[in-house]
């Protein structure tokens, strides 16, 4: 009985000297999802229509109410929005430019402004030296991710005409939106 206590007891000690190995595989599964910045217009058109020299309309209370643009940040992530607006070129003759963009009216210089979420415009001039503004009252304009509750705005213009133009061509005016990741 002795012999089999003490072989018991050196299989023990060799069992502690040894050590019992355990293995056990943990996975850690990554994933990644690439930023998107995408911005969508609805409905993308504006019809000033047929407008005198130092006249004025826009998309808020004017002739063209019926086109308030709704815009909608669709990217996946925040994003800050600036807009800029081009001079009014001739129709058909891509860049010629007969009407210059400025802070006031002039001889075939007209004024365009906007306004975000208007209840009542305050209107802003678009910046006529082609930067683009992203202020609304002092304010950095900030959209939620695409499907937040605040991912979309609406946005009104205004035209004022020239007070004397060389030129009765349609012409047209490019308004770009541009959406910057926070």
């Amino acid at each position: 009985m002795k012999s089999l206590i003490a072989s018991i007891m050196i299989l023990g000690l060799v069992g502690m000297v040894v050590g019992v190995v355990v293995q056990a595989d943990e996975i850690v599964t990554a994933t990644v999802t690439p930023q998107t910045i995408s911005v969508s217009v609805t409905d993308g058109t504006v019809d000033y229509g047929i407008l005198d020299i130092s006249n004025t309309n826009n998309t808020f209370d004017g002739a063209a109410t019926a086109d308030t643009q709704t815009i909608t940040n669709t990217s996946n992530v925040s994003a800050n929005m600036a807009l800029r607006s081009s001079d009014a070129a001739k129709d058909g003759v891509p860049g010629v430019t007969d009407w210059a963009l400025a802070a006031a009216i002039s001889t075939d210089v007209f004024v365009h402004s906007y306004d975000i979420d208007a209840t009542s415009p305050t209107w802003t001039a678009f910046p006529f030296d082609g930067t683009f503004d992203n202020t609304y009252t002092g304010t950095v304009v900030t959209l939620d991710a695409s499907g937040g509750a605040n991912d979309d705005a609406t946005l009104d213009l205004k035209i004022d005409m020239p007070n004397s133009i060389s030129d009765t061509t349609i012409h047209s005016i490019t308004v770009t939106v541009l959406v910057t990741a926070l």
